[in-house]
């Protein structure tokens, strides 16, 4: 039995869960504190601190996936070796370490123990897992799972101890009206896919981590845990659709030609379209089959 901490909340009505994601940091990117000359990150700095967070979550997609660029600068006869796949990986850490500052940084601004309140979980990019993959063609590349496994250690490395599931109840002033958060942090990066690509899907091992929202939780006063309502959040990465609709862009092109017929064609057969939905159908579909309430009042 877990035994969670007890918060006073920022707002005595409500907890307040401040989420950022899909930051794509390089190894050039000019970050606070260090910098503070980069006003978009400087503003959201403000803008979070302005909400009076009470819990700081990072949805993955930290890193951004230098492979474009790297592969413009690479021979083919290098293509898909070790060391030439090693050295697109290398930046991975340093970006990590210093992304791992600025969200210190932005705990500090807020008043948060980043050790109990903030959360990180990796994406694809984070992986160097890129593009969306529906599974259809059933390979793996031995040297891109390298790439994968070595980045999934830089990651552990420097965010492990923030991608975790925990359980945090908030008081008011009076402590008449307890809140009980408890987070669960999925990773969404398969790790069986042809060219690397994303298939957004969530091993039974991942799924099984949903069964945290009906373990039992001890805290003092315990009288505060029997009388609080609990809501259940689960940190995932993937979006359910794809950001540009393949129907979006097909009717933005003025004839269609052949290739516009083969790429049609292969995006119904991989299921471009409604992989990710259905990956995101499944983490539903588990959660309902458990019986895990998206909330609930002990009282």
């Amino acid at each position: 039995m877990e035994n969670c901490h007890t918060y006073a909340r920022t707002n005595n009505s409500h907890v307040t869960v401040a989420q950022i994601s899909d930051l794509h940091f390089l190894s050039d990117t000019q970050l606070p504190p260090e910098n503070m000359n980069n006003v978009h990150l400087v503003s959201l700095v403000e803008d979070i601190k302005s909400q009076n967070p009470d819990i700081l979550c990072v949805t993955g997609d930290i890193a951004d996936n230098p492979w474009r660029a790297a592969l413009k600068n690479t021979l083919l006869a290098d293509m898909g070796s070790k060391n030439e796949i090693s050295n697109w990986n290398s930046t991975l850490g340093p970006v990590f370490a210093k992304t791992l500052r600025f969200l210190k940084y932005i705990c500090k601004q807020c008043n948060l123990n980043p050790d109990e309140r903030l959360f990180v979980i990796p994406g694809n990019h984070d992986y160097r897992i890129q593009g969306m993959y529906s599974g259809f063609f059933k390979k793996t590349l031995q040297n891109l799972q390298t790439v994968t496994d070595a980045a999934e250690d830089d990651f552990a490395k420097v965010f492990g101890r923030y991608f975790r599931n925990s359980s945090l109840l908030f008081t008011d002033k009076n402590k008449k009206f307890p809140i009980l958060i408890k987070i669960v942090s999925l990773n969404s990066n398969d790790r069986n896919a042809l060219l690397n690509f994303a298939t957004g899907a969530l091993q039974a091992s991942e799924l099984g981590k949903l069964a945290y929202f009906k373990a039992d939780v001890t805290c003092e006063p315990n009288e505060l845990l029997k009388k609080a309502m609990h809501f259940n959040v689960c940190l995932v990465h993937h979006h359910p659709l794809p950001v540009v609709p393949v129907e979006e862009i097909r009717q933005k092109m003025k004839k269609t030609n052949t290739l516009d017929f083969f790429r049609d064609a292969l995006t119904v057969l991989t299921g471009e379209q409604t992989n990710l939905l259905k990956n995101s159908g499944s983490l539903l579909f588990a959660a309902l089959e458990k019986n895990f309430p998206l909330f609930r009042s002990t009282a």
